[in-house]
């Protein structure tokens, strides 16, 4: 194999690995931000976040990361199998 598709490869999976890390980060935003505006007070307004949209999107946000990495390191393990044979 010539060492331009490993590149290729390489970048590909890297750039699918930078997405994963930058939906993490969007998530660690949005729980920082809310644990800055419910510090003190989370027992008051536990029931009404657990409900909220923005519970359920860092929720969605937490599980698409970790699928998205997954997703990046399953296709690194068949990348690197490819170039090795």
């Amino acid at each position: 194999m010539n060492l331009p598709t490993v590149r290729r490869r390489c970048l590909r999976v890297m750039c699918v690995d930078t997405a994963a890390d930058f939906i993490m980060g969007v998530y660690l935003l949005l729980i920082g931000t809310i644990d800055v505006m419910y510090r003190n007070q989370y027992n008051r307004y536990a029931l009404s976040w657990m409900d909220s949209w923005g519970c359920r999107s860092a929720g969605f946000l937490a599980v698409l990361s970790c699928e998205v990495f997954t997703t990046a390191m399953s296709t690194a393990q068949a990348e690197y199998v490819g170039i090795v044979q």
